[in-house]
């Protein structure tokens, strides 16, 4: 996403796509007139085309199509389905990058408080463990496979699986937003760690 020209902002007011006939009116305020003639007569410029892409009412630049002397003005709904696509891949690739920066700062987070994670798929039954949560309980991915929810369930003091299970059910009824609670689990030398 780039800073609007204000220049050329004047010249569209608001249109998505705006038709100026010759390079001048576009670039009178950068270049010398003398300048802008040559430039137009070398390459037998005709008229410019600037589509605005935006999202909603979000500016996200714009691009500007020089056409040949004789050049006809293209389909113009062709140019504005073309900056609609544009947008999409913009605001995509924002989300994209957004969604990384987050997921980074959640990695720093975790790896900054020397937690241990495991997740658990409540659909398919699906638990995975990181390897710092293997680390804590003293086991290696290949002594606790395979892994699923009876892996964990197995490790949890008997006394504390009901007060998950419960803490589960309040979550799963939507009681509760998040699923926490501390509870002894099994060491893999036989005494018992709290997590």
């Amino acid at each position: 996403i780039w800073r609007e020209d204000l220049h050329k902002s004047a010249l569209v007011r608001g249109s998505s796509l705006t038709v100026i006939d010759r390079l001048t009116d576009l670039a009178r305020w950068a270049l010398p007139e003398a300048t802008i003639e040559e430039i137009q007569n070398c390459f037998h410029l005709g008229a410019l085309l600037i589509l605005k892409i935006q999202k909603g009412d979000k500016y996200l630049g714009d691009f500007t199509l020089f056409l040949g002397e004789d050049d006809p003005v293209p389909d113009t709904r062709i140019l504005e389905i073309y900056g609609d696509q544009v947008a999409l891949v913009l605001e995509k690739h924002g989300l994209e990058r957004a969604l990384q920066e987050k997921t980074t700062k959640l990695e720093n987070v975790l790896k900054g408080t020397n937690a241990g994670t495991w997740e658990w798929n409540v659909q398919t039954g699906e638990t995975t463990y990181d390897d710092r949560y293997l680390e804590i309980v003293g086991y290696t991915r290949e002594e606790l496979s395979p892994i699923d929810i009876h892996t964990w369930k197995n490790l949890a003091h008997p006394e504390d699986l009901v007060r998950s299970d419960e803490a589960v059910r309040k979550v799963l009824e939507g009681e509760q937003e998040y699923y926490a609670i501390e509870c002894r689990m099994k060491h893999k030398d036989g005494h018992w760690i709290w997590v």
